[in-house]
């Protein structure tokens, strides 16, 4: 249908944007035609003011469209409120007064949120929202410590399979990894997420639970409890991300007992420790794993994980879990002798060192950098007496000892056998995107832990309503 067969009821032009007026008085805009009177009736509507109220008091109430007749109805605005009546307020004083508090409304949302960063994260104090900003930062992690050197090698690695983990203050799911044990015992689950044990123990010691993965960062203390403190040993063993293990254990006789992690942890068992004995054992007990150095009374295991793939191994940088965009500000470079590497020898100095470079990308920032066998050096190569690397704008360098090399092919024989990582500095970060996250924290207690270097929330309070409520009142007087 031409748009100049459409007939307008009720309303002029001054009610219409411009634009929405050139097109429905040329017949020519748009071929003239809307795709359907559907449309076209959206077209009006877009065009219309419903705040707006004319000069004989009335305002749109709303637009319909029959048989190619597009009418609009009109109310008289109602300015004189009462206590039960809702009034339409368009313009004025008041309007400007609602419209401020609105904007004031808006500022007190934000400020009201709750900031905290770390990995872990303990929060007491959540309301059972998802988070408002939930970032995680990215590092390079080295092995070992001290300088790295051709002596000391401290690998360098990063992350390409993110993971943000929610648990209430109970981190391990114990209950959902339960396993028969035999040694003439019978474990059972209770529904209050308990563990019943029943029977008298015919050896040492049994497994309770298969292995649990549990990425738990070194340098946290953790704390492990039961409820009952009978004559059996109750602990967990935990395996290390470099395979090694140890354990944490409650004693006969104890309730509770803590430990401050070495080493990253990336699974957890927990068994129980009879003695070969007569005594028949009917009894619950209720595990509990958690943040901090001191037992807190028994709550179930709530858990849940994100996971999110990289695309590639990062070594530094951030992941907006909530928008998806991933920053990378680091880009490794890792050599090993190989024909495609295109070494050259810049000389050699008073103290015996080789210069040895090649190009990079042209995106590292100088003097920036680690590497997992060579110190970052910044002095000048004439001044150098130790084994060393360095990067400029163009190139990266090997500073090595004639001892290794003083040649391209010495050298491409040296780190065939002794790869060296240079992880260098963006000068420019990359962002990418990828799949949006969110995370909904519980009602009252959380923990947040990652596999990366730590964690950035915005969150509200749990005592968020009853303050925003607070405020309001106190607004109106």
């Amino acid at each position: 249908m031409a748009s100049t067969d459409i007939t307008l009821i009720g309303l002029d032009e001054a009610t219409l944007s411009d634009d929405l007026v050139t097109v429905l008085a040329d017949p020519s805009t748009n071929g003239g035609y809307k795709a359907s009177l559907g449309d076209l009736s959206d077209y009006v509507k877009s065009g219309l003011d419903y705040s707006d109220t004319a000069t004989d008091g009335t305002y749109i109430k709303e637009v319909d469209e029959t048989n190619g007749v597009i009418s609009v109805t009109r109310e008289t605005a109602d300015t004189t409120p009462t206590a039960s009546s809702t009034k339409l307020v368009t313009s004025g004083g008041v309007k400007s007064a609602l419209d401020s508090l609105e904007s004031d409304v808006e500022s007190e949302l934000s400020m009201e949120l709750t900031e905290v960063s770390g990995n872990p994260i303990t929060i007491s104090d959540a309301s059972n929202t998802n988070c408002e900003t939930l970032i995680a930062t990215l590092s390079p992690t080295q092995a070992g410590s001290g300088d790295p050197s051709p002596t000391n090698v401290r690998p360098i690695s990063g992350v390409s399979q993110l993971s943000v983990n929610r648990t209430g203050k109970n981190i391990a799911p114990f209950v959902d990894n339960v396993v028969s044990s035999g040694s003439n015992l019978t474990v059972t689950t209770t529904s209050d997420g308990g563990i019943h044990i029943s029977g008298t123990p015919s050896r040492t010691w049994a497994d309770l639970t298969s292995s649990i993965s549990a990425y738990i960062p070194s340098g946290t203390t953790i704390t492990l409890s039961r409820s009952v403190s009978r004559n059996y040993s109750m602990f967990v063993t935990l395996t290390y991300t470099d395979a090694s293990t140890s354990e944490l254990i409650t004693y006969s006789g104890q309730t509770s007992n803590t430990l401050t992690l070495s080493k990253d942890v990336s699974a957890i068992k927990l068994h129980l420790s009879f003695l070969s004995t007569s005594t028949n054992y009917d009894e619950t007990i209720y595990p509990q794993l958690e943040f901090g150095s001191t037992a807190t009374t028994y709550e179930p295991y709530q858990g849940t994980t994100l996971s999110l793939s990289l695309g590639s191994t990062v070594y530094g940088g951030s992941v907006d879990l909530n928008t998806g965009v991933l920053t990378t500000s680091r880009k490794m470079y890792e050599f090993d002798g190989s024909d495609d590497e295109s070494w050259t020898v810049g000389g050699s100095n008073a103290s015996g060192i080789y210069n040895f470079y090649i190009d990079h990308a042209g995106d590292l920032s100088t003097d920036a950098g680690i590497s997992n066998r060579l110190k970052l050096q910044t002095t000048l190569f004439s001044e150098t007496t130790e084994e060393g690397f360095f990067i400029n704008s163009s190139k990266i360098f090997l500073r090595l000892s004639s001892s290794r090399a003083t040649t391209v092919a010495e050298l491409k024989t040296w780190l065939a056998s002794n790869n060296v990582q240079i992880c260098g500095v963006l000068s420019t970060p990359i962002t990418t995107q990828l799949t949006p996250q969110s995370l909904r924290l519980l009602q009252g207690n959380n923990t947040l832990w990652t596999n990366a270097e730590g964690l950035e929330v915005e969150y509200q309070p749990n005592n968020f309503v009853g303050q925003l409520k607070a405020w309001i009142l106190d607004q109106l007087g």
